[in-house]
């Protein structure tokens, strides 16, 4: 065994271990009418700041927050990071369009969930996201 791998396994676990602690189930506060990203400093119609993945992610956030999509479920079926998707939902929070669920009805069996974090992993993976912190 090299130091090498065992150090890629352990920035792989933690990351795991990040993606569990951080998979949150939100409701979109606003979910029948147009949020107005761009007054909340969340948008941008032209250049600007917001990365252009995170603007997506916030997107597709806000379309699956029902209170039964985790972060996990939206990362798998946006095929973006997960990373990507929870700094989006921490945005969306912070502008009061999202709550926490108070159920977490998550729709997810365990298999499904060891599915789309695998997937998830493997899009984090190439997008050399591994071990930053969101």
């Amino acid at each position: 065994m090299r130091a090498e791998s065992l150090e890629d396994s352990l920035r792989k676990l933690l990351e795991i271990v990040e993606i569990l602690e951080h998979d949150d189930v939100y409701v979109n506060l606003n979910p029948k009418c147009e949020p107005q990203l761009g007054r909340r400093g969340l948008y941008n119609s032209k250049g600007g700041t917001v990365p252009p993945d995170l603007q997506m992610a916030m997107l597709w956030v806000l379309n699956l927050s029902d209170g039964r999509h985790s972060l996990i479920d939206i990362a798998h079926r946006a095929a973006l990071p997960f990373d990507t998707i929870r700094s989006a939902a921490d945005a969306l929070h912070d502008a009061a369009l999202l709550r926490l669920s108070q159920d977490s009805e998550s729709e997810s069996s365990e298999e499904t969930v060891i599915a789309q974090l695998t997937s998830v992993l493997a899009r984090s993976a190439a997008s050399e996201s591994w071990g930053t912190p969101a």
